[in-house]
């Protein structure tokens, strides 16, 4: 499955979603005030999209993703 990711998220168009969902999913700021649903909705896309960075990034540490390493 591993595998699948890559092959998917490598391509031209999967670059473009992975930018995508960065700017949606983690870039933002998740916690919206006195709204604990929108909040928690936007850590769980946040989740998945660190999720799919270790799938890409063969495991390297959440720190060196985040700054682009």
């Amino acid at each position: 499955m591993h595998e699948n990711y890559k092959v998917i998220f490598n391509s031209d168009e999967g670059k473009k979603v992975l930018q995508d969902l960065r700017e949606r999913f983690y870039d933002r700021e998740t916690f919206v005030r006195s709204e604990p649903d929108t909040s928690a909705y936007n850590q769980g896309g946040r989740g998945m999209f660190m999720y799919i960075l270790r799938q890409l990034e063969d495991y390297k540490p959440l720190q060196d993703i985040a700054k682009g390493e």
